[in-house]
């Protein structure tokens, strides 16, 4: 039973102001107003369960920034949600300058109109900072925190190759006259109106899993986590006997089991009872216990909080008395598009991610996962790091520059395909999207007739597959469970 009621935590939210931002409540919500974001709070009766929902839109692009929901059961996690709402918002007043990165070949003329930039920009009183550097480094920086990436016209021709790398960032080209001229008022302009250009289109649409005549009928819950520039995501979906019927995605800056146990106690709500939990997750997953092995780099590059050695598998079935099934994210990503097909009996999937400097592989061979002992297979940061302690090669590259980080993943794949000899390889690499030129490197060494196709994959495909992954393996486990009562 709940030990708070909504009256009461709705008092308790009201009476917990500290001075910067205001109220504005109603009947089924409550809103903290500040100049620069709005944080939303929701109260949602479904059933016998009292739902709590809280966001934070930012005003200047109106991007959720913090998402998340609950249900209203404990006083001290209700509590701690809220205060953790309310750091978020509060951040945000820290971030609402827009931040803008001009590069040219070598940084000095885009050195000197930042600067003047910069001094126009106070002069008018905008809330836009630029800071400059020279092409070769823009994706050392480009990823962390800037909004607007504009480039000299000397290197126009590579816009269309920086828009496919940073996805999530404005990207456009100086005009000859505004950069010739150092006309900053023109470019404070061009900065204003390629922001309102950018359309940021999310595609919702989910995978359905494979029809087959022995499919059991059941509803699965299949949760993915993955590391974002806000915080972790945890995206979920709900199936129906294979059907997509729900999803939605949380963002937070910390992941804690109870997150877990708030989508699942949520889609109890939605449908007659969850019949089986799919959790993908970064890291290695032996027995549905989660360590991640470079758990510093995350702490450092990302300064969020995750638990080390969760034990996800036991802890939620313990709770809900559902089975659960826990893997990781790459590999419930090359599982999914596994059952997205029928033309691939082996593949592999590669990826990673710019923010963490984490990589990730996994193998399907005649229809199976390959696992390894202790559910290791895949994680290539471990050759990398034997590269640096014996053979000193991984100290030349630099991840974050596209053409060395090619080097790197061709080098990775030639010892897969030489193992595995897999038909398809799967790439979501956001730095490095022209798989083209990974493909001739390989070319290069591995004769044509040995070389399997290859596909890109973006990121938020790959959320997809993970999430379709989880979905194929608890009907597998389903369908295991079945015969073994029937023998």
């Amino acid at each position: 039973m709940p030990n708070i009621t909504i009256r009461e935590y709705r008092d308790w939210i009201l009476s917990h102001t500290n001075g910067n931002y205001t109220f504005k409540e109603s009947e089924d919500q409550i809103s903290l107003l500040t100049p620069y974001a709005t944080g939303v709070i929701d109260f949602v009766e479904i059933m016998d369960y009292t739902i709590i929902q809280m966001q934070i839109i930012n005003k200047k692009d109106e991007d959720i920034k913090f998402f998340m929901h609950f249900e209203l059961l404990d006083a001290q996690r209700a509590y701690d949600l809220f205060h953790e709402m309310e750091e978020q918002l509060l951040e945000l007043k820290n971030r609402q300058v827009t931040k803008v990165l001009l590069s040219c070949s070598g940084g000095l003329t885009t050195s000197f109109f930042a600067q003047k930039a910069n001094e126009t920009a106070e002069y008018l009183k905008e809330d836009i900072h630029f800071d400059a550097i020279d092409f070769p480094r823009l994706y050392t920086v480009a990823f962390n925190n800037y909004d607007v990436v504009l480039l000299a016209p000397q290197i126009k021709y590579r816009t269309k190759e920086v828009r496919q790398i940073l996805t999530e960032k404005t990207v456009a080209s100086i005009p000859s006259k505004v950069f010739g001229t150092y006309d900053t008022a023109g470019l404070i302009q061009i900065v204003k109106l390629s922001k309102m250009a950018k359309q940021q289109k999310q595609k919702n649409e989910m995978l359905e899993m494979r029809k087959k005549e022995y499919r059991q009928k059941a509803h699965i819950l299949s949760i993915a986590v993955v590391v974002g520039e806000e915080g972790f995501h945890i995206f979920y979906q709900l199936y129906e006997n294979g059907s997509p019927i729900k999803n939605a995605k949380i963002i937070k800056q910390q992941l804690h089991i109870q997150d877990f146990f708030d989508v699942i106690k949520l889609a109890n709500s939605e449908c007659d009872k969850v019949d089986y939990v799919g959790i993908c997750i970064p890291g290695v997953v032996q027995n549905g216990q989660v360590s991640v092995i470079n758990i510093d780099s995350y702490q450092k590059h990302l300064k969020y909080k995750i638990e080390n050695y969760m034990d996800l598998k036991a802890q939620v079935e313990k709770e809900f008395d559902i089975p659960c099934v826990v893997n990781n994210t790459t590999k419930m990503s090359a599982l999914g598009y596994y059952a997205s097909q029928t033309t691939y009996k082996s593949l592999t999937f590669y990826s990673n991610n710019p923010k963490t400097k984490g990589q990730g592989m996994a193998s399907i061979i005649d229809g199976e996962l390959v696992y390894g002992k202790g559910s290791i297979a895949g994680e290539i940061q471990l050759m990398t790091a034997y590269n640096r302690t014996y053979m000193k090669k991984s100290m030349d590259i630099d991840v974050s520059k596209p053409r060395q980080l090619e080097k790197m993943i061709a080098y990775m794949l030639s010892t897969n395909i030489v193992n595995v000899g897999p038909e398809l390889i799967c790439i979501t690499s956001p730095l490095t999207p022209d798989i083209r030129r990974i493909r001739d490197k390989l070319n290069a060494v591995i004769p044509e007739e040995f070389l399997p196709d290859f596909i890109y994959v973006s990121a938020e495909e790959k959320v997809k597959y993970m999430l379709l992954g989880n979905a194929e393996m608890c009907m597998d486990e389903i369908e295991k469970d079945l015969k073994e009562m029937k023998v």
